[in-house]
């Protein structure tokens, strides 16, 4: 399921034998080299990953950038990482792919 049109709902959701997952994307044009990694992630998608994170459901939000991707899960998004944790984060195209596939199948 996409739905681009939808204030606040996560960008994705993915569904599976194993569970499900709700990702929302955010992309970075450069690999952070300082301070806190923050993605850009509005007041209303911050409620409402936040509302699906509470009622126990597997959120997350994957920050994209030229080498790569970084999960952020159980909250991480709201304060962010610190640039040198999050380039020690980062996953290739296919392991970001491979960990989506593990959350959703058994």
């Amino acid at each position: 399921m996409n739905n681009p049109y939808r204030g606040g709902t996560a960008d994705q959701w993915y569904s599976g034998s194993a569970g499900d997952l709700w990702s929302e994307y955010k992309f970075l044009p450069r690999t952070p080299q300082r301070g806190v990694v923050r993605p850009d992630v509005s007041p209303l998608q911050k409620k409402w990953l936040r509302g699906r994170y509470e009622e126990g459901r597997n959120v997350c939000v994957i920050v994209g950038c030229p080498a790569g991707g970084v999960i952020l899960r159980d909250l991480e998004w709201e304060d962010g990482l610190l640039y040198n944790e999050f380039g020690a984060r980062i996953q290739s195209r296919a392991d970001l792919a491979n960990w989506i596939e593990t959350q959703t199948v058994r």
